[in-house]
């Protein structure tokens, strides 16, 4: 992948190079392009964690999962494709292409191609299987399927984007780690158990601290992604097809996806829906870190964290159009992150979480940049020329969505109390972003503003002068009641998508929360499950300041094991040693979870050896 040259660069090269094919394209009379999408692929429910003398059992109880499911674990799978597609001229450097984005879910269609699963061996992995049929059309104005991808530039052109993705798509960050996470566009520590496939790059490779291409978080990857796909899941290759078709209104109709623009000028819209995807999470925050100098949590040591996206929609008919950041930073607009290492968008939005017992309010800086098309008509083009932090801005009809997990997207809940509390998300609460016209100077240059709020140093911020659109802030603030449990993270809360075994990051329950040991020293633990439905035990590290066990996933966990009736299971640890001053170590809690879904939670007991 080269990654030398700019973005911005090699979109105004390829404008040179390709305006003959586009204007070509534009003499004909079509109102809009229709490109078909197909991929076959095959999707499945991996066994190999589940002991030998269930794992009948299981397979029966997944074959007997109904369509549903199964489209839903399609779909996990069809989302392992979008950070390839929507950075395609990474990997294509010099060939001219750009983005090929897929068309909302709202437009996909899932076949199942199979009666029932079957259960196979793929790479010697015994999974439950079953082939399905992707499908869908993508709706674009005329001239930007071939800035895409000059192969569908004529109608009847095609173009086949390979995919290598894991059979199994659930659980993949807990199995394979950083292997097949592309981290080179995000802040360290930014994947996690819940977002991974949106960073999923099957080329990343093995690299070294000196030549880093996909990772940055330590330590690094010791497999490729294709390697540990074939070790620890199994894959399968597939393609997504893509192909030209001639206009047809019909299609177009049933295809066309979106709301109505509300302006000519550029228009953000919160998509409150997506605030719906939050969990509570625990992290370990050490006084050095990003976090701590950007103010995104209240203070350092074990924090639990509300993460939920934060996604924008420009629903007008311009392009919200930032520019290059280094030369807005001159007006203060932007302020560089000596931590991050990238620009980050002073005013771009606030975060509000009001509850009974106080409100806790996070005003958050964002690189901001077109990460999805949200509408599929004749007027939303299929690039953008804003994917990067150094040109900002937002194609009209598109999105920028902060997926939950990434570093600072989250509000510290730590000392909140309330079971219900109300999030609220407020996009350009300061009107640094302009919803209307800009204001230029004779010589055509973006004008500027004093503001009240003001640098470290006493100067004002300034802010471009714009004519704001009617009625432009009705659509800037979305709110949504939030499940906040008085204790725990999302592995202590229902699993939601049929997980099981070992690895899942779902149903567990605390058992026991104030075990001691010596910081440093091993601890062997022998555990039983007295009932008929063998358990998950897992070993969590305990916090001393909060008071309670850290509900931990399954790569945070000092140990995991299953037990069952047959025989105690054995389960060996070091003892957590001090992180700080009011973490001193020498405690771990145990959670326990069938290891099916369908059997019931049984008590656990542990004892030391």
């Amino acid at each position: 992948m080269n990654r030398t040259l700019t973005h911005r660069l090699r979109w105004i090269m390829l404008m040179v190079v390709m305006a003959p094919i586009v204007l070509a394209a534009v003499r004909t009379n079509d109102p809009g392009a229709l490109i078909q999408i197909t991929m076959h692929s095959q999707v499945g429910v991996l066994l190999d964690e589940i002991p030998a003398s269930m794992r009948d059992r299981a397979a029966q109880m997944i074959m007997g999962k109904l369509g549903a499911f199964w489209q839903a674990r399609a779909r996990m799978q069809i989302e392992y494709t979008q950070y390839r597609l929507l950075s395609r001229h990474y990997f294509y450097g010099g060939q001219h292409k750009f983005q090929l984005p897929l068309p909302p879910p709202e437009r996909w269609t899932i076949t199942l191609l199979m009666d029932r699963p079957l259960r196979v061996l793929v790479d010697g992995h015994d999974l439950v299987v079953v082939d399905y049929l992707f499908s869908s059309t993508l709706l674009s104005d005329l001239e930007s399927p071939v800035l895409a991808e000059p192969a569908l530039a004529p109608v009847g052109g095609t173009w086949d984007e390979p995919f290598i993705l894991p059979v199994d798509p659930d659980l993949l960050f807990e199995r394979t780690g950083y292997a097949c996470v592309d981290e080179s566009n995000y802040p360290p520590n930014s994947a996690d158990e819940e977002n991974a496939r949106f960073l999923y790059n099957h080329e990343c490779a093995v690299e070294t601290p000196d030549k880093l291409s996909c990772h940055l978080t330590e330590p690094l990857p010791i497999e490729s992604c294709v390697d540990a796909l074939k070790k620890h899941v199994g894959y399968v290759e597939t393609l997504l097809h893509f192909k030209r078709l001639a206009w047809d209104s019909a299609l177009a109709d049933r295809a066309r996806w979106g709301q109505g623009r509300r302006a000519d000028s550029a228009d953000l819209s919160v998509v409150g829906e997506k605030l719906g995807n939050n969990r509570v999470v625990y992290r370990y925050i050490p006084a050095d870190s990003c976090a701590v100098e950007e103010h995104c949590v209240s203070g350092s040591g074990w924090r639990r964290l509300l993460e939920f996206d934060a996604s924008v929609q420009n629903v007008g008919r311009a392009d919200l159009k930032i520019g290059y950041v280094q030369a807005l930073a001159m007006n203060s607009i932007f302020e560089y992150s000596a931590c991050h290492q990238h620009y980050h968008f002073r005013h771009y939005g606030a975060f509000l979480l009001d509850a009974e017992d106080g409100q806790t309010t996070h005003k958050q800086a964002f690189c901001l940049q077109s990460t999805s098309r949200e509408f599929n008509d004749e007027h939303t083009s299929l690039v953008s020329a804003y994917e990067g932090c150094q040109y900002q801005g937002i194609t009209a009809g598109w999105g920028d969505t902060y997926i939950a997990g990434l570093e600072c997207q989250w509000i510290d809940v730590t000392t909140l109390k309330a079971s219900r509390p109300t999030l609220t998300f407020s996009v350009n609460p300061d009107k640094f972003l302009c919803e209307g016209q800009p204001v230029m100077n004779s010589e055509g240059r973006q004008t500027f503003e004093d503001t009240s709020f003001h640098l470290e140093d006493g100067h004002a911020e300034r802010r471009p002068v714009c004519e704001f659109g009617s009625n432009w802030e009705v659509n800037n603030r979305a709110s949504i009641s939030v499940a906040l449990p008085a204790e725990g993270s999302f592995v202590t809360q229902p699993c939601s998508r049929g997980q099981i075994g070992l690895l899942r990051d779902c149903g567990f329950q605390k058992q026991q929360d104030e075990m001691r040991c010596q910081p440093g020293r091993t601890v062997h633990l022998s555990c039983t499950a007295p009932g008929e439905n063998a358990q998950v035990v897992r070993v969590c590290e305990r916090s001393a300041a909060l008071g309670t066990g850290i509900a931990c996933t399954y790569r945070q966990a000092l140990g995991n094991v299953i037990v069952s009736a047959d025989q105690p299971s054995r389960i060996s640890f070091t003892c957590p040693v001090a992180r700080d001053a009011a973490e001193p170590g020498g405690g771990y809690a145990l959670y326990t979870a069938p290891v099916l879904e369908q059997d019931t939670a049984e008590r656990v007991s542990c004892v030391v050896r």
